[in-house]
C-alpha cells in the first residue's frame, strides 16, 4: 500500500494539531513567506474564530490573529501563510507548489504582524484560542537550507513535541518540486497521509477516523468501518462486513485472501459491502469475469458478485438496495508493488481509476 503511517490515538491531545511547518519559505522560496499547516483530527468542526498564533516566545500578549478561516471541518487541513494579502499569497503558493492549478478542497488562512517570525535556526508555533488558552503547540530545530528544502512533517499529529521528521518525497503524501530559483522544495501542503489500522487473526472490529485511512482485516470474520475520509478497506480472509462511510472509498479484494477463505471455511466465505456509493470503487488483483465482454459485470441470479479465484461479495448501497452490476473502469498499477489492479464502480458513476489518484 502507498503512503500509510501507524494510527495515533485520536482521543488524546487537542482536536487541532499543527501538522507541517516551513520556516525557510520567507527567504528561500518564491512563495516569499513562511507557512504552517493545521489539521482537525476530531469528528466535528472546530470553531477557530478569534484564535491567535505566536512563536517560541509563547506569549498571548504578543500573538497575532489567525485570519481568513472561522471554522475547520472534521478531517480538514488549512495552510496558514505569513502574509497581509491572503489572495496574493495563496496565488503565489498555488503557482509554486501546484503549477497554478489549486487542488480540490485546499484552504488557506493568514497571519501577520511584528509579534511573530519563524526562525530557520529553530523556533516554535503556539496556537491560542480567543481567551488565551494554548490549543496546540510544536517546536522545531534547525531547518534545511538551499538547495534542498524540506518541511517539518508531523503527519502523526503529535502535540507539545520537538519536530524532527523532515518531509521525504513519496512518504506521508510528500512530493518534491523545482521552485524555479535553483532550489527544490519537499512537502505535503494541504494533505495528511492516511493512517494504517490493522487487525489480527481473530474476528476484529476496526473503525477509521475522519481522515483518510487504510483498514486491514486479518484472517477472521471482521467488521471494518471507514467513518469519514477517502479510505482503503481490505477485509482479508474470512467473511467480512465492510462500510466505507463518507468520502470516496476503495474496497480491495485479493485472490490469495479469497482462495484462503474458500479453502478453509466449511461454508463459502461471503463478504458484505453495506454502503457502496457512486463515489466508491471495488478493486481486485484479477479481472472479474465479463460474460458479455461489454465492461458491465452482471451478477448471477443470487444477486451476489462472484470473485475470480474464489469468494463472493454481497453489495448494497447506502439505502440498503442490492447492487446487481458493476462496470469495469480500467487498470490501476500500484507503483509501490508493481501489481496491476482492476477497478470497478457502479454502472454509470463517475468513479474509476482516477478515484485512486486522489488517495495519494
Amino acid at each position: 500500500m502507498l503512503g500509510v503511517n501507524d494510527i495515533v490515538d485520536e482521543g488524546t491531545g487537542p482536536a487541532i494539531r499543527i501538522t507541517e511547518v516551513a520556516p525557510w519559505a520567507s527567504g528561500d522560496s518564491p512563495v516569499g513567506f513562511d507557512w504552517f499547516e493545521i489539521t482537525n483530527f476530531s469528528d466535528a468542526a472546530v470553531d477557530v474564530a478569534g484564535w491567535r498564533v505566536d512563536d517560541s516566545s509563547n506569549s498571548f500578549a504578543s500573538s497575532v490573529a489567525l485570519n481568513g478561516v472561522g471554522s475547520v471541518a472534521a478531517g480538514q487541513s488549512v495552510i496558514f501563510l505569513n502574509t497581509d494579502d491572503l489572495a496574493q499569497g495563496s496565488a503565489a503558493f498555488i503557482d509554486t507548489w501546484f503549477g497554478g492549478q489549486a487542488p480540490q478542497g485546499i484552504v488557506f488562512g493568514s497571519y501577520d504582524g511584528s509579534g511573530i517570525g519563524l526562525s530557520t535556526g529553530g523556533d516554535a508555533i503556539n496556537l491560542f484560542n480567543a481567551t488565551g488558552d494554548v490549543m496546540a503547540n510544536v517546536a522545531f530545530g534547525a531547518a534545511t537550507g538551499a538547495p534542498a528544502l524540506a518541511t517539518f512533517d508531523n503527519a502523526d499529529g503529535l502535540n507539545n513535541v520537538l519536530l524532527t521528521n523532515l518531509a521525504v518525497a513519496g512518504q506521508d503524501g510528500a512530493f518534491r518540486i523545482d521552485n524555479g530559483e535553483g532550489n527544490t522544495e519537499t512537502g505535503s501542503p494541504g494533505y495528511i497521509a492516511r493512517s494504517l489500522i490493522t487487525g489480527d487473526d481473530g474476528n476484529n472490529t476496526l473503525t477509521g477516523t475522519v481522515l483518510d485511512d487504510t483498514l486491514l482485516g486479518g484472517a477472521g470474520n471482521d467488521t471494518l468501518s471507514g467513518l469519514g475520509g477517502n479510505d482503503w478497506i481490505v477485509g482479508g480472509a474470512g467473511s467480512d462486513t465492510l462500510r466505507g462511510g463518507e468520502g470516496s472509498d476503495a474496497f480491495f479484494f485479493a485472490q490469495a485472501d479469497n482462495g484462503a477463505s474458500t479453502a478453509r471455511a466449511i461454508k463459502k466465505a461471503v463478504d458484505r459491502i453495506v454502503d457502496f456509493s457512486s463515489e466508491d470503487i471495488l478493486v481486485t488483483d484479477i479481472a472479474l469475469f465479463d460474460s458479455n465482454s461489454n465492461d458491465v459485470i452482471t451478477f448471477g441470479s443470487n444477486r451476489v458478485l462472484d470473485l475470480t479465484g474464489g469468494g463472493q461479495v454481497n453489495i448494497t448501497d447506502a439505502a440498503g438496495k442490492r447492487v446487481t452490476a458493476v462496470e469495469f473502469d480500467g487498470i490501476w498499477r500500484d507503483e509501490a508493488t508493481g501489481i496491476d489492479h482492476y477497478v470497478y464502480s457502479l454502472v454509470g458513476s463517475a468513479a474509476g481509476v482516477s478515484t485512486l489518484d486522489m488517495f495519494g
